[in-house]
């Protein structure tokens, strides 16, 4: 019947509608980190950044596991007997979850690092694709098109030798939560709606900043100035 068919065509359309972007992601992934992939995970992308970034995630790991050297969070072991050096970089914990899948499923370090770099990118891609494609209802075209601009763009490709700041889907958590929150004129706000607003919105907020601080700052700071722009500009 027409009415057990409707299903299973949504999905089969589902499909067809996520294959584009699905393909432009990888493409994407083969020509942004070539050289991670093409040498077959024989170079780490990035300069001195990566081995610092390496080496904060494989302690995070490591004190999340209880290991014994890695007990305090703040005081990695480095530079002793100087106690609390994490608060010398970036502490790196909210993007340890990425990290931590590869090492739980028995990867090495090096090789994990690498893995989280391409992770990292593709949740930027799909967080992106998704606010456009789901929350603000974006063409697949323009969905897919701000997803690569965000994920691969130029400032990205920029900062390959400082791969603490590839990580930006924090971000995009965000603002999908301040979306939500501030629903267009017309949309009532249900309790669930605000919920997962303010979720999206504090959890984006915390993990960014307990990430790579630089990121954080500047977004509070663009979000304070769109804030103000919003209040000063008179209903049309």
């Amino acid at each position: 019947s027409m009415a057990s068919s409707s299903p299973a065509l949504s999905r089969i359309k589902w499909g067809w509608e996520t294959l584009p972007p699905m393909l432009l992601l990888l493409v994407s992934l083969l020509i942004f980190h070539d050289g991670i992939i093409f040498p077959s995970f024989a170079n780490i992308q990035g300069a001195g950044d990566s081995m610092l970034n390496n080496f904060m995630l494989e302690h995070d790991w490591r004190w999340v596991s209880g290991q014994a050297l890695n007990r305090s969070l703040w005081s990695p072991p480095i530079f002793f007997p100087v106690r609390e050096t994490a608060a010398y970089s970036d502490l790196m914990l909210g993007a340890l979850p990425p990290y931590a899948i590869w090492r739980l499923l028995g990867a090495d370090p090096a090789t994990a690092f690498q893995l989280w770099i391409l992770t990292v990118s593709a949740l930027n891609y799909l967080a992106a694709y998704l606010l456009l494609r789901v929350l603000l209802r974006t063409s697949i075209i323009a969905s897919a098109t701000g997803a690569i601009l965000f994920a691969f763009g130029s400032p990205r490709l920029f900062q390959l030798d400082h791969p603490q700041l590839l990580l930006g889907f924090y971000v995009i958590f965000v603002f999908a939560g301040l979306y939500l929150l501030f629903a267009p004129s017309g949309s009532p706000l249900r309790w669930g709606r605000v919920t997962f607003g303010l979720l999206l919105c504090v959890g984006g907020a915390v993990a960014q900043l307990y990430t790579a601080f630089y990121y954080a700052w500047f977004m509070a700071f663009c979000a304070a100035v769109a804030l103000l722009c919003s209040r000063s500009i008179r209903s049309m």
